[in-house]
């Protein structure tokens, strides 16, 4: 094979820094580079490469077609759905930078995933030389001191940029001082006007520099589409020259998600800024990781390998005339909808299944935020009523492909989901559920309302926690059904939360379910007493009570606790705070304190100290969190405890979840079955029938 032609769009005058890294195979295969080439240069060359950038044009598209299918067609910016299905009719071979791993996002059917790449300035300095025009950039004033170097912060637009910028300026989580902001060269003038803001354009030549001694890196890029590569290329260049990342959940980073911190800005800008020993510990891992795969040599074979492949050609034709199959999905308890609906958002970003949304009338009438959030995001949703989907009487299932429903067990809370996914089942459907809660029946908890005995009519149960973390009596039936992706959960972003009245000096976020029959009277009596005393100790400090969604147990007996101006009870249906799901509140919350529940997974998330209640239950769940059992307990937890709390939370979320979050890579599953199902090629589990 001779050398290759790699054709790059016209407008790619500056190409930013991971647009440059994304050339770094031509370099390497010594392959030559042009923004034109008429079609007789096209069809002369031995290989060819057609790297575009957004929609394709009219000129790539005449490529496409003179190439007779024999070409590589990389989506640097990510291909819309008319764009795939062309270039799949034409029998292109599509490929997609990624990086392999358990969990990682698949880039889609037909699409090879080629080696993500880093950026290097042996390399950038080569490139340089090899695309005339590109040049050096002017040279501008230096850059401000800063205490341990610039935080490098890469943002899609203005708003991304505003909407991470508090949190890295709040003291509390970082140290301050001016941020470089990278951005495309329509959101500089805006950011540029920001305080404490150096902007520069994604394509100035020393952002690499900055970024090799960054003290962190954060990547606001999760708007992109889902098969666009940059927010991978930015994170892996960031891990590969020791920055330590801190980035919105994409696609292209799930397979680097335990490598940095993904979603949890004020998390990860806590952990790295001031605990030195998980800044150097994640440098070291990311480093050891990342230096095999980037090695030119192995990247020019496995192009070598892959242009090969597209000379022969004759690859199969696209199916762009197919109608996308169909998701049915069941909303039916109150916390579905946190699960269910990144999941949903991200199929929608896929493009690839049609969603029919059906929400119970009880859920409906009893959270009416379910109904307007889906809406806000442009989703449609049907009402059905809740004991006729016990019954098996609703809905129809006759025109879905797969059916996901997060509440599934057998238990009478979780009925409606579990007999809609029964009757799926029966029907040869692939049919879904989700891990619920950090304590969710059937998987990692049981008592003596429960029982070990819970079983799911899913034929794959999707888990937060690796299969060892699941709980030693989880049967053979449930482990065979166990897929594990993480979480789903998106943590909101920083001051996502109502303001509060007031300037104290510490806000204690203190969360309930006691309506649970798990928690008997003794255990209530004490905390309300723990709870009134720790408030009457601490004028200073704000104590929100945030009471579950369902029971409201303290919201209903407010009168158990003394009428003090710093004890604050949220009653869930109050308007001002039912559109609040705890994780948005604790935004506004410097600790959190907790009955055994899910808020401990989120409270660690959102880099909050956090302790359990336990009086008199045991909780090894939840080790090496603090837990409270005695007045002195929370008197320990809300002194000054250092930077000790870090370290116990990242132990937690260790055991607790898989890195990064699971949305998309539960819908790449999900719309695999589906893209299976309606081609007669799904393939059921050989497991027992669910009870």
């Amino acid at each position: 094979m001779g050398a290759a032609l790699f054709k790059i769009p016209d407008r790619w005058r500056a190409p930013a820094l991971p647009d440059r890294t994304a050339l770094y195979p031509a370099l390497y295969l010594g392959a030559e580079i042009r923004r034109e080439a008429s079609l007789d240069t096209w069809r002369a060359a031995p290989a060819r490469v057609l790297v575009a950038d957004g929609r394709l044009t009219d000129d790539e598209r005449a490529v496409i077609e003179a190439a007779r299918g024999r070409l590589v067609l990389v989506g640097q910016g990510g291909l819309g759905a008319e764009d795939r299905a062309f270039a799949e009719d034409q029998g292109c071979l599509i490929a997609a930078f990624a990086d392999a791993g358990p969990l990682a996002t698949p880039p889609g059917a037909d699409v090879r995933a080629v080696t993500g790449l880093a950026a290097r300035a042996a390399e950038d300095g080569r490139l340089r030389r090899a695309l005339p025009g590109l040049g050096p950039t002017p040279a501008r004033a230096p850059f401000p001191a800063a205490p341990g170097g610039l935080a490098v912060l890469v943002a899609q637009s203005a708003a991304a940029a505003r909407e991470v910028l508090p949190a890295v300026r709040d003291g509390r989580f970082a140290p301050g001082g001016p941020v470089v902001v990278a951005a495309p060269e329509e959101a500089l003038e805006e950011i540029a006007g920001m305080a404490g803001v150096i902007a520069l354009s994604q394509a100035d030549p020393r952002l690499l520099g900055l970024i090799q001694e960054a003290p962190v890196v954060l990547c606001a890029l999760g708007e992109a589409v889902p098969d666009d590569p940059r927010p991978g290329q930015w994170v892996r260049t960031a891990l590969f020259h020791g920055a330590p990342a801190v980035a919105a959940s994409h696609p292209s980073i799930d397979a680097l998600a335990d490598l940095c911190v993904v979603d949890d800005w004020e998390r990860g800008l806590g952990l790295y800024t001031r605990a030195a020993l998980a800044r150097l510990k994640a440098s070291a891992l990311a480093r050891a990781r990342l230096a095999g795969p980037v090695e030119p040599a192995r990247v020019a074979a496995e192009w070598r390998a892959l242009l090969t492949e597209a000379a022969k050609g004759g690859r199969r034709a696209g199916r762009r005339h197919r109608t996308p199959p169909q998701l049915l999905t069941l909303i039916d308890i109150h916390q579905d909808l946190d699960v269910l609906l990144p999941i949903l958002l991200a199929l929608k970003a896929r493009g690839s299944a049609r969603l029919r949304i059906v929400v119970s009338d009880w859920l409906v009438e009893d959270s009416p935020r379910v109904l307007r959030d889906l809406s806000v995001h442009g989703l449609d949703a049907e009402v059905r009523p809740r004991e006729a989907v016990r019954r098996g009487d609703a809905p129809e299932i006759g025109g879905a492909c797969a059916v996901l429903a997060a509440a599934d067990a057998t238990v009478r809370a979780h009925k409606a989901g579990h007999a809609l996914l029964t009757r799926a089942r029966a029907k040869g459907l692939p049919t879904f559920t989700v891990q619920h809660g950090f304590e969710n029946i059937g998987l990692t908890y049981a008592d003596d309302l429960h029982g070990t005995d819970v079983r799911f009519a899913a034929e794959t149960v999707f888990t937060w926690c690796a299969p060892e973390a699941l709980a030693e009596w989880v049967t053979a039936e449930t482990r065979a059904a166990v897929t594990p992706v993480g979480s789903p959960k998106a943590a909101p972003p920083p001051g996502r939360a109502p303001k509060l009245d007031g300037d104290w000096a510490l806000v204690v976020g203190v969360f309930e379910n006691l309506h649970w029959a798990r928690f008997d009277e003794d255990y209530r009596a004490r905390l309300t007493a723990d709870l009134a005393r720790a408030a009457a100790a601490r004028p200073e400090a704000l104590f929100l009570v945030k009471p579950h969604h369902a029971g409201r147990w303290m919201s209903k007996n407010r009168g158990l606790l003394p009428d003090l101006p710093n004890l604050y009870v949220i009653d869930p249906l109050d308007p001002t705070f039912e559109p609040y799901t705890a994780p948005a509140l604790l935004s506004a919350m410097d600790v959190a304190i907790t009955t055994p529940s899910t808020v401990a997974v989120d409270a660690a998330r959102a880099g909050r100290p956090v302790a359990v209640i336990a009086n008199g239950l045991d909780l090894p769940l939840y080790a090496p969190l603090p837990i409270l059992r005695a007045p002195e307990d929370w008197d320990g937890f809300l002194g000054d405890r250092g930077l000790d709390w870090m370290t116990d939370n990242e132990a937690f979320l260790a055991r607790a979840l898989l890195p990064g979050r699971a949305d998309h890579r539960i819908a790449a599953r999900i719309e695999a079955a589906l893209v299976a199902k309606a081609a007669n090629r799904w393939k059921p589990r050989k497991v027992s029938a669910p009870a």
